[in-house]
């Protein structure tokens, strides 16, 4: 028998890879967003900066400071809270992680096209602002204050 008989031979034998019609798949909407630990986070930054300046596409980094608002002995309830609204109040494919442990929340958003920078800093501002309040109160998400950071950085 010829080498390339033999090597079709053997090929039939091995076992292909089956795959499964209608596999059920998981849903992401299900799942929460988890928030990435503060070293994962930042190197997620390093990467999205990098890849802004290669792309010269834009991104902002929203952070969140949650330090006086976690300090009223119900921490984990209250960042649960705060988890929710930033999970619901920004798109799923921004990323979500702590930018200094216990006391800064970093999103980073990216593909803003044209839009100017004022006006995702007005819209999003907003959308939080209301997703606090509701989320939790009026009273601890007035401790919450937001900043904006547009990379590159815009002059003028």
């Amino acid at each position: 028998m010829s080498s390339i008989k033999t090597a079709l031979k053997s090929e039939a034998v091995r076992p292909k890879l089956q795959v499964k019609e209608n596999a059920p798949v998981p849903s992401m909407e299900s799942e929460a967003r988890t928030l990435l630990s503060e070293d994962a986070f930042v190197s997620m930054l390093y990467l999205e900066r990098r890849r802004a300046e290669r792309a010269q596409k834009r991104f902002v980094l929203v952070l969140v400071d949650v330090k006086r608002a976690l300090d009223d002995g119900n921490k984990n309830r209250t960042l649960a809270k705060i988890g929710i609204a930033l999970t619901n109040s920004t798109r799923e494919t921004d990323i979500l992680g702590w930018y200094l442990e216990d006391n800064l929340i970093g999103v980073i958003g990216t593909e803003l096209g044209e839009t100017a920078p004022k006006i995702i800093h007005e819209r999003l501002l907003e959308k939080l602002r209301a997703a606090f309040q509701h989320s939790v109160g009026k009273d601890k998400s007035s401790k919450i204050s937001v900043s904006f950071h547009f990379f590159p950085e815009e002059y003028g």
